[in-house]
């Protein structure tokens, strides 16, 4: 296949590091962005409206101190294989102090689109999503793609990366590697024409988070269990109502059924009044 399936103005790049401390190194990456970023794509995100002035001296070495807490986050969306994969990433990144947005299929319909009105509007920089936001999305302004999952097809590496370096822009895809994607990223390489170039962090200063970033699952991993516990319980009630009406639908029809048949002689009219 030829290489001008991805965009000559996107620099690709991959991560290869075990699976079992993706988490501290998806943290650092996202404070610390590709230096090939579009500066144009770095914009600062739309602020929040003001809070009325207090005269309490505290609480005006606190606000002093957010520039400094809060680091520019350009905006990036991170792609997962899975819709509860997605939404534990999206409660760790907030928990982090890193405001994200989920989309995936386990969301209402009005959910999704907050979600998406968010990002796009810039209001938050992190959008966690599965491969439906892959395809048919109209975000223009898009920095960064992180694969957390590698890809299982070459076309869905095509869908992903292709959210990034649009309209003449420059954008960076990162792919996640671990032990078991090898052979998934040589398929990719050889399907797109492009070789991805190996992207080198500070292993010492990305673990020294290991720890923090760690408590932060812990705690996502809890509140994700009971959101799928509650959309669980609302599919389940959908279901059963769809299966009722099912139900009574397929018994009328066996009644008329069995009515005609009685017209005709086969059973007493009455039989079922």
């Amino acid at each position: 296949m030829s290489s001008t399936m991805t965009v000559s103005g996107l620099k690709q790049k991959y991560l290869f590091i075990p699976s079992q401390i993706r988490d501290p190194y998806l943290y650092y990456l996202l404070l610390n962005p590709p230096a090939e970023i579009d500066v144009a794509l770095r914009a600062q995100p739309k602020p929040k409206e003001k809070e009325p002035k207090r005269k309490n001296h505290k609480h005006k070495r606190q606000r002093s101190e957010t520039p400094e807490e809060n680091p520019l986050i350009p905006s990036t969306i991170i792609f997962t294989q899975r819709c509860a994969t997605a939404h534990l990433l999206h409660l760790l990144l907030n928990s982090l102090e890193i405001e994200s947005v989920p989309l995936h299929s386990h969301l209402t319909q009005p959910q999704r689109l907050l979600s998406l009105a968010r990002f796009r509007n810039k209001e938050v920089p992190v959008l966690v999503t599965t491969d439906v936001g892959s395809r048919g999305l109209d975000i223009p302004e898009v920095a960064m793609v992180v694969n957390w999952d590698c890809p299982r097809r070459s076309d869905d590496y095509i869908h992903r990366v292709g959210r990034t370096a649009r309209a003449g822009r420059g954008g960076v895809a990162v792919t996640i590697v671990t032990e078991r994607d090898v052979d998934l990223v040589q398929m990719i390489e050889k399907d797109i024409g492009v070789e991805m170039v190996e992207m080198e962090l500070p292993e010492e200063t990305v673990l020294e988070k290991m720890n923090a970033v760690s408590l932060a699952r812990r705690m996502a991993t809890m509140v994700g269990h009971l959101f799928f516990f509650l959309t669980s319980r609302r599919e389940y009630r959908l279901t059963v109502r769809k299966c009722t009406i099912q139900d009574s639908e397929r018994d009328k029809r066996q009644i008329k059924q069995k009515l005609s048949r009685g017209q005709r002689g086969m059973l007493p009219n009455d039989h079922f009044l």
